[in-house]
């Protein structure tokens, strides 16, 4: 679902589309267009080939809903980061990487001056907890196998 009208996001938001399972982020610049950390329509998911482009907010949405990101302290006003992100457009191809150069790391560092991934800290926060979870049913388990085998 798009805005009903283009002026409805400040220029040099943080916005992102919500996809089934993340989230994609860009930078609004004004007039209907985005730029964001993407391969090219047909190769999303080949990340050798991602690069900073522009696209219509349409094409970037691809028709999912699209969101503004809120903002925090420190953020850079609108026309500057607008222009942090149109000075990057064709550059960065190769350089995508999942967890540590993607989307929200692109657009953060255009809003912000510093690259982040909330949803990188949230899925490793949750690794970690899976992780931890493993390691505790594992030393239970062991404790009860153990405590067992000295009843024999």
């Amino acid at each position: 679902m798009l805005p009903s009208t283009f002026l409805q996001i400040p220029l040099g938001s943080v916005i992102y589309a919500k996809r089934t399972l993340y989230r994609h982020y860009g930078v609004y610049v004004g007039d209907g267009r985005v730029v964001h950390f993407a391969a090219k329509k047909g190769f999303e998911t080949d990340a050798e080939n991602a690069f900073i482009q522009m696209t219509t907010l349409e094409e970037f949405a691809k028709g999912d809903e699209i969101e503004v990101e809120g903002e925090s302290e420190g953020a850079l006003g609108g026309k500057e980061t607008a222009e942090r992100a149109m000075a990057c457009v064709g550059e960065g191809k190769g350089e995508y990487n999942l967890v540590f150069n993607n989307c929200e790391h692109f657009a953060n560092w255009c809003k912000y001056g510093e690259k982040s991934s909330s949803q990188v800290r949230t899925a490793v926060a949750a690794t970690a907890v899976a992780v931890g979870v493993g390691a505790i049913i594992t030393a239970v388990a062991s404790a009860l196998a153990s405590d067992k085998s000295d009843r024999d």
